[in-house]
């Protein structure tokens, strides 16, 4: 009988063995797993602050494109006034 609950400790320790062999493997892989995930983290904020940056520059460029087509149009409208005055006093042909 002895013998019998000697052989069930070894059983259960055995099992406990593997268990933890086991376990520790599968904690192997998830820290992996965290480290490439952590890895694609900063890769993934490195690109969120680089295109923040660049949309940043697309809207600067925007509103100075915005204000240089507003001096056109008030160039042109000058220029065309001008025009107007130069053939009103006939001095748009010399």
């Amino acid at each position: 009988m002895d013998v019998d609950k000697l052989d069930l400790l070894e059983s259960r320790l055995l099992h406990l063995v593997n268990l933890v062999a086991e376990l520790r493997e599968k904690n192997r892989l998830l820290e992996s797993q965290v480290a490439h995930l952590e890895g694609e983290i900063t890769t993934k904020t490195e690109e969120l602050n680089r295109l923040k940056r660049e949309n940043e520059e697309v809207a600067q460029l925007r509103e100075e494109s915005k204000n240089l087509l507003k001096e056109r149009d008030a160039i042109r409208l000058k220029i065309e006034g001008m025009l107007t005055s130069l053939e009103k006093t006939g001095l748009s042909g010399l």
